[in-house]
């Protein structure tokens, strides 16, 4: 035990001293008037700067110093700390229950209930505490208006709507008046205030913030996670997770993984966390609570986190800074060079900032890290505490500043460059619009305005009050004042060029095969206003404008859930959410956005209904449409002319088309999407003053078979260039998304150069859009979801004719997992097939692979996947697996998907590779794996086809359809009949109706 020599600890006669001496303690005391060696004086600084802060931002008054002092420790003892631990665990051994402690923070406003009198519960309160010893688990020390602290156990939450109240509102002030005549109205404004040093800060403490997680120098009994295998519990780790994640309305936020409410219940283990059914409790930061299926937030947490699963934090504010003996002196932060100048010292040695993250977690940051993370923010920190001239900032601060405001001022010139748009003016306020009016002689805007507001004036409710009142909380107290702001553009009259999304693309591929499999109509609506049919659940009032006519100037509360509100996206999703239920229909745990409900024809046939959402667009399927269709259309308005046959949907046009065989099926084409790029791409080119895309090659290739991108050492391109180049990279994507599966290996290995891209690769670029140009007509792009059963030659599969029972040997526990929460398959049957390829080595800069996937759900291609591999393989057996163990997975994904809409599938999925090796290692229980680096995808495979998943066969390369997803030096004829294969360019487009059995 180490302690300083205080009368009370080191007297000879004290109490304090004969327990040492009882219990045998080893004892050191620190030298006088040394603080910094006592490690316990850094906590205790960290407590108090805490405390500090918690008092003055939450408005305590001085009197319960005590009670904030004792939250902070306690909750500071259940925090985890670097290493992953709290200082509760690593005393105790013991993993703190901290439930207690999650549902209120200090002096919360709450309700409390007391007993004995009943008529007046519930009554008005402060939380202040967890009461260990008095009374229950989860009882609470309560602060009454009297200044008395009471123990109660039925305590809630006072919520924003009922503080925003009037009745509310006046309990909560004459709580205060009173409180502050019994125990006084001192607050804390600052943390130089007058309250008392608990420890000498005038030192400083070389231990740093050691305390905070870092492990002393004492040796460690070995964990138990560390001896016992966790694998079963591995996700059970995203508990605690912040992970942005979609919200009921479809819009990606930060969430926080909070527990399980439902674990896996698969039959069997699988290691795949896309098939993980495990629902986890989430919640996002308004409040708002969703439950999420592990697989969900597995795959949203793994996009956002980089190749080595770091996930960085973002700053909130700079809050301290401290310095220690090793920081250099002002007299000391200088050097003279030979020539007799004088040069500052480059160093940040010594210092350390207490920074605040965005997830409200504190720590002390070395000054060199800060710098590298943040120079802005540190740079503005140093001035606004005036310790720029310290050394260990001098030398850079004026630098990072004048480089910031170069940076702003780049910024504020390119937002003024945009004042047209395809030549026309484009106002930033509505008075500016008026303005241009009223120069051009003209009344477009003035229109577009007056068009907007019949729209949205709904949303506001005129308030007789002036807005003086309002602001000075006189009138609906609670409320915050907003500024609307007005955006302005410009759109060329091509729909093809404006799309939206958030059901996946295969999940709409895939309704439009099922309505042709099952013989369903498909009919589509667009809700008009869509947000406005929903109330605004924020307590908001806005100033009129000039576009308010004769209000301007007038109070104006929202009261509809307006574009633009952080509440109207969830609003108007609970509200069709709602409705749909009451409909009958449920959302998919697959896809929250794809709502079914079973159904049943005149001729007892059953299956699905289904209807798609985003935001305010529907795409229903059923035998009969019309119930569904008038239910909403007395709930909502909806947008003239929108209900019908869908003929565009996501941008593309959306066709019925007749096979050869005479059956109706339906299509979807990227005709008039491309179409409208290649005019914009030649009406950009002519304003710029260069050649048309018809002097970029005679159009038979994406671009040349002996270009590579990765070794162009053309110039770079300046900053238009670049905005251009990425611009037009991302219409070529949405058009591979659209089907133009042609393009899709050229674009992939374009994308790769976006951050920094060469004049040689935007003229590629225009390479492609001219072989659009040129191809257009003859090769439209046309997908057509043909729901027929493919016939498959089983003898590609002799390789894996083995039994079950011979996997079973290797692989005993696997098999095809039971999803729970599918519904009962209804419906005619589809089967899955996917091709594999990999272009070993392909890439000449590093060596990388490229993978090539295409899935076909029947004979309707679904989903495709082309990108580089992220390891540099030795052989062409290396990446095909690698290749495969995608594919594995994505097989897995869909079927899953599939279970989960309630669709019937056909046994084992096929999948075909070109590589002999590959598929007798994948197939053949006995083989023998002789590439170690290549275990993982190997068992990953192999225990997916013993598991019945899958089945691997092998086809010659000219017969795999993949290899146009991984080589751009495959040969014309050849890339042509693939895309010919894949492409129905020469159905006949049939007229609108029902899709016969």
């Amino acid at each position: 035990m180490t302690y300083d020599g205080a009368g009370e600890q080191v007297g000879a006669k004290s109490r304090f001293d004969q327990l040492v001496k009882h219990y045998r303690i080893n004892r050191h005391l620190i030298e006088p008037y040394s603080p910094w060696q006592n490690r316990a004086e850094t906590g205790i600084r960290i407590i108090k700067a805490k405390w500090k802060r918690l008092m003055s931002r939450r408005g305590v008054p001085k009197r319960l110093w005590d009670f904030a002092l004792v939250w902070i420790s306690e909750v500071y003892s259940r925090t985890a700390t670097k290493n992953g631990r709290t200082g509760f665990e690593v005393i105790t051994g013991d993993t703190p229950d901290i439930s207690e402690w999650i549902d209120f923070t200090f002096y919360d406003w709450v309700w409390y209930w007391h007993p004995p009198d009943l008529t007046g519960n519930p009554h008005i309160g402060r939380w202040l505490g967890v009461s260990h010893r008095v009374g229950s688990a989860l009882c609470y020390w309560i602060l009454t208006d009297k200044g008395r602290v009471v123990a109660r156990t039925t305590v809630q939450h006072i919520i924003n709507d009922e503080m925003n109240t009037t009745e509310v509102a006046d309990k909560m002030t004459s709580f205060t008046s009173s409180l502050t005549n019994h125990i006084g109205g001192d607050v804390v404004t600052s943390d130089m205030d007058g309250f008392p040093d608990f420890v000498n800060e005038d030192v400083d403490d070389p231990f740093g913030d050691q305390q905070e997680g870092q492990d002393s120098e004492w040796p460690r009994l070995p964990e138990l996670d560390d001896v016992i295998d966790n694998s079963d519990a591995e996700l059970l780790m995203i508990v605690g997770a912040e992970v942005a994640l979609p919200d009921a309305a479809g819009v990606r936020r930060m969430a926080k993984v909070i527990r399980q409410v439902r674990a896996n219940s698969h039959e069997g283990t699988t290691n795949n966390p896309l098939l993980d059914t495990s629902v986890f409790e989430v919640q996002f930061p308004d409040g708002t609570i969703d439950h999420l299926t592990a697989n969900l937030i597995a795959e949203n947490l793994m996009s956002q986190c980089d190749e080595n699963g770091y996930h960085y934090q973002a700053l909130h504010e700079i809050v301290e800074h401290r310095k220690d003996g090793t920081a250099l002196s002002r007299d000391d932060g200088f050097i003279q060079s030979r020539s007799g100048n004088i040069h500052p010292k480059r160093t940040t040695r010594g210092w350390e900032l207490l920074v605040e993250w965005k997830d409200g977690s504190v720590t002390w940051v070395p000054l060199k890290d800060l710098k590298a993370s943040n120079p802005i923010e540190l740079a503005e920190y140093a001035m606004a505490n005036n310790i720029q001239s310290e050394p260990a900032f001098n030398w850079w601060v004026k630098e990072t500043l004048r480089t910031r405001d170069r940076m702003i001022g780049k910024v504020k010139t390119k937002y003024w460059r945009t004042t047209h748009k395809f030549g026309i003016r484009i106002p930033k306020t509505v008075e500016e619009a008026y303005r241009i009016d009223a120069e051009t002689g003209t009344n477009f805007w003035r229109l577009a305005i007056e068009k907007e507001m019949s729209k949205v004036r709904i949303a506001f409710e005129k308030l007789g009050v002036s807005p003086e009142e309002m602001r000075r909380g006189q009138v609906r107290p609670g409320y915050q004042e907003i500024k609307l702001h007005w955006v302005f553009d410009v759109k060329m009259d091509l729909d093809a060029l404006t799309y939206s999304s958030v059901v996946s693309r295969d999940s709409v591929r895939l309704a439009f095969m099922l309505a042709a499999l099952n013989g369903l109509d498909v009919v589509s609506a667009d809700v008009g206003n869509a947000y406005l049919n929903a109330p605004c659940k924020e307590k908001i009032w806005t100033q009129a404008g000039v576009e308010f006519g004769s209000d301007v100037g007038s109070v104006l509360l929202i009261v509809r859930a307006l574009y633009g509100l952080k509440s109207s996206g969830a609003s108007w999703a609970s509200m069709l959410a709602d409705t749909l239920k009451s409909l009958g229909y449920k959302p998919t745990l697959a896809d929250r956005n794809v709502w079914i409900k079973p159904g049943i024809k005149p001729d007892g046939f059953k299956y699905y209904q289904m209807i798609l959402v985003y935001v305010d667009d529907i795409l229903h399927l059923s035998h009969d449409t019309n119930p569904v269709i008038n239910a909403l259309q007395v709930s909502y308005t909806m947008k003239e002319g929108s209900i019908g046959t869908p003929k565009r949907y996501l941008g593309a046009n959306v066709d019925r088309v007749q096979t050869d065989d005479g059956r109706v099926i339906w299509s979807m084409l990227s005709e008039d999407y491309v179409r409208a790029a290649i005019d914009n791409v030649e009406k950009i080119l002519k304003a710029d003053g260069h050649q048309p895309l018809k002097v970029y090659g005679d159009g038979k290739r994406p671009y040349s078979s002996s270009y590579r991108p990765e070794i162009d050492v053309s110039d770079e391109l300046d900053d238009a260039g670049i905005h251009r180049y990425q611009e037009l990279i991302g219409i070529l994507r949405w058009a591979i998304e659209l089907g133009r599966i042609d393009i899709i290996t050229e674009v992939s290995c374009l994308s790769q150069h976006m951050c920094q891209p060469r004049v040689g690769h935007l003229d590629a670029v225009h390479q492609i859009f001219r072989y659009l140009q040129k191809n257009l007509s003859k090769n439209p792009g046309r997908l057509a979801f043909d729901p027929a059963i493919p016939v498959i030659d089983e003898n590609l599969f002799n390789c894996s004719a083995q039994t079950m029972e011979h996997w079973k040997e290797f692989y005993p526990e696997a098999g095809d997992p039971v999803v729970v929460g599918a519904p009962e398959p209804l419906g005619n049957p589809v089967d899955i097939a996917a091709y594999v390829d990999a272009n070993h080595a392909g890439n000449l800069a590093n060596r990388r692979s490229h993978t090539g996937i295409l899935i076909f759900v029947n004979n309707a291609l679904t989903m495709w996947f082309t990108k580089r591999q992220n390891t540099v393989e030795t052989s062409s057996f290396g990446s095909e697996f690698v290749a495969l163990r995608i594919a594995t997975e994505m097989v897995e994904a869909l079927r899953y998907k599939l279970k989960m809409f309630g669709v019937p599938i056909l046994g084992t999925s096929s999948v075909f590779c070109d590589n002999k090796s590959v598929v007798t290692n994948t197939s053949v229980p006995s083989s023998v794996l002789n590439k170690r680096h290549n275990a993982i995808c190997y068992h990953r495979v192999r225990e997916a086809q013993a598991a019945g998943i899958i089945r691997v066969g092998w086809i010659p390369g000219t017969e795999n359809l993949a290899d146009l997803l991984t080589k751009t030096t495959i040969a014309g004829n050849v890339k042509n009949d693939i895309v010919q294969s894949i492409f129905c360019n020469q159905a006949c487009v049939i007229g609108g109706g029902s899709v016969p059995d």
